[in-house]
């Protein structure tokens, strides 16, 4: 890069070049100030200092250029090199080093200090582009920090990036309330998520290493959510937060941690395991609420989108919004073991106790159930030991428990359509004459009408 129109003296002191200059141009560069020295000259057989110092405004891909001048070589060095940078910069430029005799010149220190207007930097973590910045950048001691504000990815934000000279990096945002937010979340777990959000990021990793960690707070007030399957939504303007931290592994979102949730009606907190295509393979939630549902602990585990299995306990579940779902059933091998105060399984049908089974890809199943049954909320049957059927062409449960109000013991039978009304009887028996159910006649069922709850 040559130095022209150059307005300045030089002098010979003390064995020393020094030079002082007030005016120069260098490509886009003007120099306003520079100082530089050089020695000792004359019989002198050691290494020799250099020492510059400039105050200087233009393109900062000059002073980038200056950096990367192969006896200078520090864009390597301050993790300069993935970054591309433009806009103009005001800036003082201070380097030190030493010429061992007939060797290249080595740097010892140097620094950069200044401000950017209408920067445009390409190749943050996460692939974020900064367009419109205005920036402070400092350089120095092999550590870069940049800060500042401007349009990241389309959104208003600040920021402070750091790099340090081990090569770890932290790059700390304030993302205005923005519809991007929710656009990026969705892409990433597949829920449809509208309206806008903020968020306090802390992205933290390596410098040439997609290995990174980010951390997330984010205001969710004027997000909007609506999840059919669990039949919830949050409205646009119910207060809320979230809180978690992405795990990116070769730039792949590989786990979600520390996942702390509470907006609108829902309540949630655990972590989250990615298979490679991005997609959730493990799970482990805890005091998760949302309508209908309280549950202690879930955990569950999806393989490859062809099975799911899932244990929980808690206080209540409600099943029937993924009993009418089928989306969430379809072509999936489903095993579940849920033990919970309240099991809702249908419109007047609850339970209460432990419930274990599996559905096979084509929607039948069946599932045991130990513990006590009720209908429309009151108690029907205590100590019951129940066996279900279930699929496409209807439902059937038998089993056999401690009835109501007496001593005796009672068998279970209902059968029922989708989109009809249950019948639910029982018979009373005696202990040791208990009657097998499944293969009742026609008219043992209108005769347990008399019986019929």
């Amino acid at each position: 890069m040559p130095l022209e129109k150059i307005a300045g003296q030089i002098d010979f002191a003390d064995n020393q070049l020094q030079g002082r200059f007030e005016a120069g141009q260098a490509n886009s560069l003007a120099i306003e100030q520079a100082q530089v020295s050089y020695g000792p000259l004359l019989d002198y057989r050691g290494d020799r200092q250099v020492m510059f110092k400039t105050l200087a405004y233009g393109d900062i891909a000059d002073i980038l250029t200056i950096l990367d001048h192969p006896k200078i070589n520090q864009i390597d060095k301050l993790g300069l090199r993935p970054l591309t940078l433009s806009g103009k910069s005001r800036f003082t430029l201070s380097l030190a080093g030493v010429t061992p005799q007939d060797k290249p010149m080595k740097i010892a220190d140097i620094r950069v200090d200044g401000i950017v207007s209408d920067a445009d930097i390409d190749g943050l973590p996460l692939d974020q582009h900064l367009q419109e910045g205005a920036l402070v950048i400092s350089v120095a001691d092999g550590e870069t920090r940049i800060s500042g504000s401007g349009r990241l990815s389309g959104i208003e934000s600040d920021f402070n990036y750091r790099r340090q000279p081990d090569k770890n990096f932290e790059l700390q945002l304030k993302l205005a309330n923005s519809e991007y937010i929710p656009a990026w979340v969705s892409e990433k777990i597949g829920w449809p998520l509208s309206g806008a959000a903020a968020a306090r990021l802390n992205v933290t990793g390596r410098a040439g290493s997609r290995d990174i960690k980010v951390n997330v707070r984010s205001d969710v007030t004027d997000l909007g959510v609506q999840h059919d399957s669990f039949e919830w939504a949050k409205l646009q303007g119910e207060s809320g937060f979230m809180n978690a931290q992405l795990v990116f592994k070769e730039g792949k979102l590989a786990t979600i941690e520390a996942i702390d949730i509470e907006t609108g009606s829902l309540r949630a907190k655990g972590r989250i395991s990615m298979d490679a295509k991005g997609r959730p393979s493990f799970g482990v939630l805890e005091d998760l609420v949302f309508p209908g549902t309280e549950l202690a602990s879930v955990l569950f585990e999806i393989n490859a989108g062809k099975s799911l299995s899932f244990t929980a306990e808690g206080k209540t579940l409600n099943l029937q919004p993924l009993r009418r779902d089928n989306k969430i059933k379809q072509g999936l091998e489903i095993a579940f073991d849920v033990t919970a105060d309240r099991i809702v399984i249908g419109p007047k049908l609850s339970f209460s106790g432990v419930l274990k089974g599996q559905t096979r890809p084509d929607g039948n199943g069946k599932a045991s159930l130990q513990g006590a049954l009720y209908v429309k909320s009151k108690p029907l049957i205590s100590e019951a030991s129940l066996e279900t059927r279930f699929g496409p062409a209807g439902e059937y449960l038998q089993g056999v428990g401690l009835i109501r109000r007496g001593r005796g013991r009672a068998v279970l039978y209902a059968r029922w359509r989708r989109g009809s009304r249950a019948d639910y009887c029982y018979r009373k028996c005696w202990p040791g004459i208990i009657g097998a159910g499944h293969n009742r006649s026609r008219a043992a069922w209108q005769d347990a009408d008399a019986h019929k709850v």
